[in-house]
């Protein structure tokens, strides 16, 4: 957050490098505004180096930098050679239209609300596995609720990116579930997935009050706007949910010169 600490009210403008990469992240538009820049990423060296650098438009300044040590079973799409910049995080039928973070999550990952008209959101008050042994851990206070389509015969569709972006940039997406509903015996949620338009996956039913996580194994790229369709089965009673979803861009990481190399 720039805040205006210098009294020029022009938000420094700076360039951003992690190790050798360049980094794209957003910076303040205007005094008010705070934003955070996230990466994932796996470390190569005993160190990580990450480096604001002047462009001649103010001199570069950092509110945080945070570290955090994930599992290696999770965000596996990451890996020496490309990493993971955050997109968006967001929590699906989300009651609170709070952004939650620690401590609900145990890895400070900031979870933004998301609400659409013709969703209904489902929540319940009961503890949710986490899946400790799996890893990803989301927020308790997210896997929480849940949405899931007002109209229980439509599909629960949702499309990233939201804004005009460079169509060459490469996705991958984390899906994240938990039934909350204890459904009777004549009842069923079974539903498949597709991407821009296409069968990707399923049928898959949540896990009552227990977490679990579909990722994309391939990134997704080559157009401007990316689809995702869960869509609920002939012979399922009940719609498809959603009760958290991570959206990445994939930056490809070039490896550092060994400290060795070149000397004479």
């Amino acid at each position: 957050m720039y805040g205006n600490y210098d009294g020029l009210d022009q938000p420094p403008q700076s360039d951003a490098y992690l190790g050798v990469d360049r980094w794209e992240i957003d910076l303040p538009s205007n005094s008010s505004l705070y934003v955070w820049n996230e990466i994932i990423m796996v470390a190569s060296l005993d160190y990580i180096s990450v480096c604001l650098v002047n462009t001649g438009k103010g001199t570069p300044f950092i509110s945080t930098l945070e570290l955090r040590l994930l599992d290696n079973s999770t965000y596996r799409a990451a890996n020496e050679s490309q990493s993971l910049q955050l997109y968006t995080r967001l929590d699906p039928g989300s009651t609170s239209g709070k952004r939650i973070r620690y401590p609900d999550d145990d890895y400070d990952r900031i979870w933004s609300p998301w609400v659409e008209n013709f969703w209904t959101p489902i929540n319940t008050s009961f503890s949710i596995n986490l899946r400790k042994d799996v890893g990803y851990q989301p927020a308790l206070a997210v896997m929480n609720t849940s949405a899931m389509p007002t109209n229980t015969s439509a599909n629960l569709s949702f499309y990233f990116p939201t804004s005009n972006v460079d169509p060459r940039l490469q996705y991958h997406v984390f899906l994240h579930f938990a039934e909350l509903e204890q459904l009777q015996n004549n009842q069923s949620r079974e539903f498949n997935f597709s991407l821009d338009g296409k069968y990707a996956l399923g049928p898959f039913s949540p896990k009552y009050l227990s977490v679990s996580t579909i990722f994309t194994t391939s990134p997704l790229s080559g157009q401007d706007q990316h689809v995702v369709d869960p869509y609920k089965t002939t012979s399922s009673t009940l719609p498809p949910i959603l009760n958290a979803v991570e959206f990445f861009i994939v930056k490809q990481l070039t490896s550092p010169t060994d400290g060795q190399d070149g000397k004479l």
